[in-house]
């Protein structure tokens, strides 16, 4: 998942609706990893009890989640985000923010709002 913060490009994650997404896919048993590089660790933890992955844990994910549309994600581009999927199964993109299109990631299932 990218993104915690409650908005594009800052700190602030109070309000933030990545958290829902994160319990709904732990109690459907899912392991949820959220990476941010605005948010502060220390803050993720002690506001939500969520870890901030590294980017290098996202490796080899089975789905990527969009969630707020930093500007570092939106210029790391569609091939950033194709380089977190796993290579063996054809993945799952989610979109929230509608930042790429759906050609974009012509191997993925794609979903956006």
């Amino acid at each position: 998942m990218l993104g915690l913060a409650f908005k594009e490009n800052i700190r602030d994650i109070r309000n933030s609706k990545t958290v829902d997404i994160v319990r709904e896919l732990e109690d459907s048993g899912v392991q949820a990893r959220v990476h941010d590089p605005l948010v502060l660790p220390q803050d993720a933890e002690r506001e939500y009890g969520i870890r901030l992955s590294s980017v290098d844990e996202l490796a080899a994910s089975d789905g990527v989640i969009l969630v707020v549309a930093h500007r570092v994600f939106c210029e790391s581009g569609r091939d950033w985000m194709r380089s977190l999927l796993r290579r063996s199964s054809r993945g799952v993109v989610m979109d929230v923010k509608s930042v790429f299109r759906p050609e974009d990631f012509p191997e993925a299932a794609y979903w956006r709002l």
